[in-house]
């Protein structure tokens, strides 16, 4: 804070002014009557790490991810290249090949295709549009990683 003249308005000490009926408060160091909010920065400022959990409170959980950002895909490839990782990935699993059999409709003809990153925690795998969904709209996608599993986008 400062001193006594620090407090000094244009009408003379700050308890004056409030006897007055005029509005004020001190910015910055010095009372002014014009201000109706304190100015950002300064010791208004939020800089102090969150207080410690008191032991009545429970302890924080570890954050969510974001389903918003699960349907932004991560990257694209090309056709000969999607086509070749589901053509190794057919021959790698055994039970793939029947399931898309049934459950696929070949992909139209697109130059690129969208590559996601997968959902499942702890699989660093991607995926890889294998083609459409039959019976619903959507593109049946196949993970490279460690979950195996497939999706729906």
């Amino acid at each position: 804070m400062g001193t006594a003249d620090d407090l000094r308005g244009p009408r003379g000490p700050r308890r004056s002014a409030d006897r007055a009926g005029l509005a004020g408060r001190a910015v910055m160091g010095r009372w002014t009557p014009y201000a109706i909010l304190p100015l950002a920065g300064g010791a208004a400022a939020l800089t102090r790490p969150p207080p410690p959990a008191s032991p009545s409170q429970p302890a924080p959980e570890d954050p969510l991810t974001s389903n918003v950002g699960q349907s932004y895909p991560y990257t694209s490839e090309s056709e000969a290249d999607r086509a070749a990782k589901i053509a190794a990935l057919v021959t790698d699993r055994e039970d793939l090949a029947g399931k898309l059999v049934a459950e696929v409709t070949p992909p139209d003809d697109g130059d690129r295709w969208w590559v996601w990153k997968c959902p499942t925690h702890g699989c660093p795998g991607l995926l890889h549009v294998a083609g459409y969904a039959r019976d619903l709209h959507a593109l049946y996608v196949v993970c490279d990683g460690t979950c195996q599993k497939t999706f729906l986008r």
